[in-house]
């Protein structure tokens, strides 16, 4: 039987590692996350390779007990080759290589089980959507711009988190190829709400941070997408034309999504315009026309939790999605999901 707390001793020394000047190795945490998910499926064989006996130190035995667990576990090594090939390690280089076997499972095993994941998200997106949780970031990145996304598993909120790469986060992930459309503000756009910088999406996966009160409005033709996503500030509510009027006193981000319906457009582009932003219910999420000018629009209210907005490239033509949960609760669903366009 597999001896009591071999395994939880083992995961509790991998996540609290540390490296040089007493710093914690940022890749361990996300791996002892992973390694936590297998507890009670240890099966003896494994148990009995991760012993070390009395054999050297009480620390290098749990270096050598680490990558056992994590070769056979992660890595599906045998028992007995994965004992073997740690017994090989001489103990003045167990950390180094324990460190570098954490960070190979954030890339390699990252890739062999998120990858197939981020393959159901680009080939059938409202289904995907529509049956896992998503959290988009931005990363680091304040620019619009093709980026190497990162796809990984949050275990505690339950969700799928994709980003660009952020100091932050340290997550076993997936690499996935995408384009992050960057935040501008109310206030810088406004002098120049017929003709805004968007930003003309490359590659087939077109992705914006979370939405608070902000406001998407695209042009899509086609394999052709251009995108902005504006931030509201104080500056929305000056100068309201009077056929607003009723929208006044409503939620900043909610007298935004009417501006720009109104008046909001892309410079430089064709197309078919749309706007996705926050509007006053669950009742005026689905498609509206709006307007003088009838343009396409959809809603998300913070009734339904956080909303993320996306854009796939499929067949050669654009699909635009948006998704809304609540991230901080782990079993919460999916509360909302649309398709936007076509």
């Amino acid at each position: 039987m597999p001896k009591d707390n071999r395994f939880a001793d083992t995961v509790a020394f991998i996540r609290t590692m540390t490296g040089p000047g007493n710093l914690p190795v940022l890749t361990a945490p996300a791996v002892a996350d992973l390694l936590d998910s297998f507890q009670g499926a240890i099966p003896p064989i494994v148990d009995n390779a991760m012993s070390q006996g009395r054999q050297g130190t009480e620390l290098t035995r749990k270096y050598r007990r680490a990558m056992t667990l994590v070769l056979c576990v992660v890595n599906n090594t045998l028992a007995a080759q994965a004992r073997q090939a740690v017994g090989l390690i001489p103990d003045a280089g167990l950390h180094a290589a324990l460190v570098q076997m954490l960070k190979d499972v954030h890339t390699i095993y990252g890739g062999r089980v998120l990858g197939p994941v981020a393959d159901r998200l680009r080939h059938n997106p409202l289904q995907f959507l529509t049956n896992n949780r998503i959290k988009l970031g931005r990363g680091e990145m304040t620019t619009s711009g093709a980026t190497p996304y990162e796809l990984s598993w949050d275990t505690n909120a339950r969700l799928y988190l994709l980003e660009p790469p952020n100091n932050v986060h340290h997550f076993v992930h997936a690499k996935v190829p995408g384009f992050n459309i960057h935040v501008q503000k109310y206030a810088d756009i406004k002098n120049q709400i017929n003709a805004i910088n968007g930003a003309t999406v490359a590659g087939d996966l077109a992705l914006t941070t979370q939405l608070s009160g902000c406001t998407i409005v695209y042009r899509v033709t086609g394999g052709n997408l251009t995108v902005a996503h504006i931030n509201p500030d104080a500056d929305v509510r000056q100068q309201v034309p009077q056929n607003l009027a009723a929208f006044t006193n409503a939620p900043i981000g909610v007298l935004q999504t009417q501006r720009l319906a109104r008046d909001g457009n892309l410079a430089n582009t064709a197309g078919t315009l749309g706007v996705f932003g926050m509007v006053g219910g669950p009742g005026e999420t689905g498609m509206r026309m709006l307007g003088a000018r009838q343009v396409r629009a959809h809603g998300y209210t913070d009734q339904l939790g956080n909303a993320y907005f996306l854009g796939v490239k499929l067949g050669g033509n654009w699909h635009l999605y948006a998704q809304q949960n609540f991230p901080n609760q782990p079993n919460g669903g999916v509360t909302n999901v649309m398709q936007l366009y076509p």
